[in-house]
């Protein structure tokens, strides 16, 4: 009894039990404990029995027999009764979910036939939406779902759909691009299902079917960027957050010579060169903290321990709350930019030949001594050398024997110089030196005299042993006070003296003497001492040669007579002829001009020099009877010569009834064959009438314009104007050539292929003339700016590089000014306009590697501009002369990356 009373106090008999009186509606209760259920059992046997104890135990074991029996069965019927309802529910949900997916869902739904046409015989409702083309469409014919596909994954998709089949597989999956009935094409997932009976025979096949059209796209362009990042030629490094390497390509393995592997997970500080201090460093990082960007100049250190310069950017990475997930750098090696850079320095300053300063930067350095002599009133000595003897040596032993002799001439002077002192190669055999330091002119003649001695000592040359001698023009400062220009020119003046004198001697020049006189015109009595002078012979005859500067070819020579006055030395036409006013003599000067010179041209024939000859021809000579009868008859003269070998040049008519008398002799020579030029072209009202009138083929721009088209915006847009007015009439324009190489670019670059001046040659004689010709090169940056097709659209660039050129003039000529001759300092007015055209251009030129490169000297332009003015205002002589130097490096940097920009836009490099 006590162990029955344990098992039906247990809970599943307890519960067994209330399940059974609950499905036959009892309202009784099980006893609570062993004691009472012995007792109820007892009670209940009695009642069925009145047999004491075996009656008892038997029905009480039958009772429980039953109840068990009725609560098993009341138990399954109720957990029979709850599940079904779940799975009836749960299976209404699957079969409405079923309908939903295949009607609505991504995923569409296609049963094929098991013939070998691959018909479609059912596709779901939402086959349109998924495929974009109508169930409709796809059931309509065998292969109709085949041709769907792009010919180039047709033949791919029906293989790899028979090769599954073949092998008996259960599943596959398929991508193919198909075209909708839109004409659009669409990526498909394709999941393919196959069943078979128990004989591997085929019985069902089915695809699903997925529009994977964005997912292919972002995989694509994920594939494009990976290609990008790994063919671009910029080095890429993606840092995370903290500044650790996450990821190069391998132009950053290329450059720096690490692989990939040895620098994930480093900082790039691995690269860090040492030349940067750490408010450096502490300046990017601020930036890139403030601004999300960086970009500068820096330099690093490549593996092998080289360090190099590189342009870097530095862009942070967002995520969508604006915290920083990423650092990407982008840098290039601007190792060939910088060598390239000092070699355009180098070749726009110093002479290839001898290395020695050419005249732009001997005039630049000139200015700086003249600031300093007259900030602590010292006294200088401008010298101007010409060799005696040099042509000679060219004659007899060649050009590079003669290049050999320069150069030997060059390192001996300049080994007689203190580095205070400047020498320079002017150009052929001339020279010019800045001296400064002594106290008298005497001290200086004295080391004019060891230079005489010096030069006349033999030079051992592998041909031979060469003697030669030097003819020196000297000018002192402060006695002579003029500008850098004038100074030159009084030297040079007095060198040609010195030669008169006996040469291998030097010539002081004397404001009070013979060359003070120099500068004023003959009077008019002095027109019987010219008309003597074409007696005596002492009239002679220079060229002044012009120049193709698209070609880099010598294109003719302009005759111009110079007076040898036996007092006054060399005048050129201009300084004695204009102010004569005498006609009679002014018609004999030019036929005699006429003369020599069309005798020159033929001696030029003669020797295959190609050369076009200009003369010039006054109004009187124009309009004189005798001059077509005169000019056919020199012409017949020199068989050698053609007619359209020769070229006149007019000065613009002054009145109308010139001009109608003028028109009819210029057609004359036209007849003739000569060409026509209308010289001293400007914007007068005569030059626009003579070139609407006159027959002419060339125009000759005042050089009074052209000079100042460097310097003054206002003037260049003039050039500008006349060049394009010219080139719509279909003249070709010749325009004077200021002595530097950025007036004959731009030229060249606003469409004026003709030049002629200083800049390119001083008047020489006839003589002279097959020696140039060989020794002549055309300026390195003419011959870049030639291969650039003229463009307006880029003149902005040339506009801004000229105004922050004149900017810098006008600083440097205030810093390099004695206290008691500056005003108020200069407006840096171009470094405001670069501002503004900076952000016109950054979105042209955003891509191209010089154009942040440019941003960054002249950012570096500007502070030198403020630092050197600020020492000119705290009067600091020796600060100012060193921040004068620095103005003047950064200067040159900023016009060489702005032609390089120019020079790169054009011709479409990044």
């Amino acid at each position: 009894m006590t162990a029955f009373s344990k098992n039906i106090d247990s809970p599943l008999w307890k519960n067994a039990a209330r399940r059974v009186a609950y499905f036959f509606g009892a309202s009784f209760s099980l006893p609570a404990s062993p004691e009472e259920i012995a007792g109820q059992a007892a009670r209940t046997a009695a009642s069925f029995s009145g047999d004491a104890p075996f009656a008892a135990t038997s029905s009480l074991f039958l009772f429980f027999a039953l109840a068990l029996l009725f609560a098993a069965l009341a138990w399954g019927f109720i957990w029979w009764t709850r599940h079904m309802k779940t799975a009836l529910k749960v299976g209404y949900g699957i079969e409405d979910l079923h309908k939903r997916v295949f009607t609505e869902g991504p995923i569409a739904v296609i049963t094929w036939g098991l013939d070998a046409s691959w018909r479609c015989e059912f596709a779901s409702s939402n086959v349109a939406g998924v495929l974009g083309v109508s169930a409709a469409r796809l059931t309509s014919s065998p292969g109709a779902y085949r041709s769907l596909l792009l010919p180039e994954d047709r033949e791919r998709f029906a293989a790899e759909r028979d090769q599954n089949l073949r092998e008996k597989r259960r599943q596959w999956n398929q991508r193919y691009s198909i075209m909708d009935d839109a004409g659009k094409t669409r990526w498909i997932l394709d999941y393919t299902v196959a069943d078979y009976d128990n004989g591997n025979g085929l019985v069902f096949l089915s695809s699903y079917l997925i529009d994977d059209s964005a997912q292919m796209a972002m995989y694509q362009h994920m594939q494009m960027l990976s290609g990008v990042f790994q063919s671009i030629k910029e080095c890429l490094c993606v840092t995370n957050a903290a500044g650790l390497i996450l990821d190069v390509n391998p132009a950053f393995e290329r450059t720096t010579g690490y692989s990939r592997n040895e620098v994930l997970g480093e900082n790039p500080r691995i690269l860090k060169s040492g030349r940067h201090n750490d408010n450096f460093y502490r300046s990017m990082w601020n930036d890139l903290a403030e601004k999300r960007s960086w970009q500068g100049e820096i330099w690093n250190r490549r593996k092998n321990g080289e360090v190099y310069p590189e342009l870097l950017s530095i862009t942070s990475v967002l995520d969508r709350y604006g915290n920083v997930i990423r650092h990407i750098g982008v840098f290039t090696d601007i190792s060939n930019i910088k060598q390239q850079q000092q070699a355009m320095e180098r070749l726009a300053h110093y002479d290839i030949l001898t290395g020695l300063p050419n005249r732009a930067l001997f005039t630049d350095r000139l200015k700086i001594a003249l600031a300093k002599a007259r900030r602590d009133k010292t006294m200088l000595a401008i010298a101007y050398l010409d060799l005696d003897g040099f042509k000679p040596v060219n004659d007899t032993y060649g050009h590079k024997a003669g290049d050999r002799l320069l150069y030997s001439v060059a390192r001996r002077m300049t080994s007689m110089l203190r580095e205070s002192d400047t020498i320079a190669r002017i150009g052929g055999d001339e020279f010019a030196m800045v001296l400064s330091g002594a106290s008298s002119h005497a001290d200086y003649l004295s080391i004019i005299g060891r230079f005489l001695t010096q030069l006349s000592t033999p030079f051992l040359q592998p041909e031979a042993t060469v003697s030669i001698s030097a003819s020196i023009g000297v000018t002192f400062y402060p006695e002579d006070d003029s500008d850098p220009e004038t100074l030159l020119r009084h030297a040079d003046q007095s060198m040609y003296q010195a030669k008169r004198d006996g040469r291998a001697r030097y010539h002081a020049f004397s404001p009070e003497g013979p060359e003070k006189e120099k500068r004023a015109a003959p009077s008019i009595e002095d027109a019987a001492r010219v008309d003597h002078a074409l007696d005596r012979g002492e009239i002679s005859l220079y060229y002044l040669p012009s120049v193709d500067l698209r070609l880099g070819k010598v294109a003719g020579m302009e005759a111009q007579p110079h007076w040898r006055h036996p007092d006054l030395g060399l005048l050129p036409y201009a300084e004695f002829m204009p102010s004569l006013q005498n006609p009679e003599l002014d018609i004999r000067l030019g036929k005699w001009v006429a003369r020599a010179a069309i005798a020159d041209l033929h001696r030029w024939r003669e020797n295959n020099l190609p050369l076009r000859l200009t003369l010039n021809v006054t109004k009187n000579l124009l309009l004189s009877p005798t001059f077509l009868a005169f000019l056919d008859e020199q012409l017949k003269l020199y068989p050698l010569v053609r007619s359209n070998d020769l070229e006149i040049s007019i000065l613009a008519m002054s009145g109308q009834d010139e001009i109608a008398a003028a028109a009819p002799v210029l057609e004359a020579c036209q007849r003739l064959g000569v060409s026509v030029v209308l010289g001293d072209f400007d914007t007068s009202y005569s030059s626009f009438v003579g070139l609407r009138r006159l027959p002419i083929q060339r125009l000759k721009l005042n050089q009074g314009i052209v000079r100042g088209m460097l310097g003054n915006p206002d003037d260049l847009a003039v050039v500008e104007s006349v060049i394009s007015l010219a080139n719509a009439f279909k003249y070709q324009v010749v325009a004077e050539c200021p002595e530097n190489s950025a007036s004959g670019a731009l030229l060249l670059y606003m469409g004026c292929d003709l030049a002629q001046g200083y800049g390119i040659s001083r008047p020489m004689e006839a003589k002279a003339i097959p020696d140039w010709l060989r020794e002549w090169r055309p300026d390195p940056e003419w011959q870049s700016i030639a291969r650039l097709k003229p463009d307006h659209q880029y003149l902005p660039i040339f506009l801004m590089r000229i105004s922050i050129q004149h900017c810098c003039d006008q600083v440097l000529t205030y810093a390099l000014s004695s206290d008691n001759e500056r005003a108020a300092p200069p407006p840096l007015e171009g470094f405001s306009l670069f501002d503004r055209w900076y952000q016109t251009a950054l979105a042209r030129h955003a891509n191209n590697s010089y154009f942040p490169l440019l941003k960054e000297t002249e950012r570096h332009l500007f502070s030198s501009a403020q630092t050197m003015l600020e020492a000119v205002q705290r009067a600091r002589a020796d600060e100012t002369a060193m921040r004068v130097d620095a103005f003047i490096v950064a200067r040159d940097q900023f016009l060489g990356i702005a032609q390089r920009l120019l020079q790169s836009v054009t011709s479409g490099e990044r």
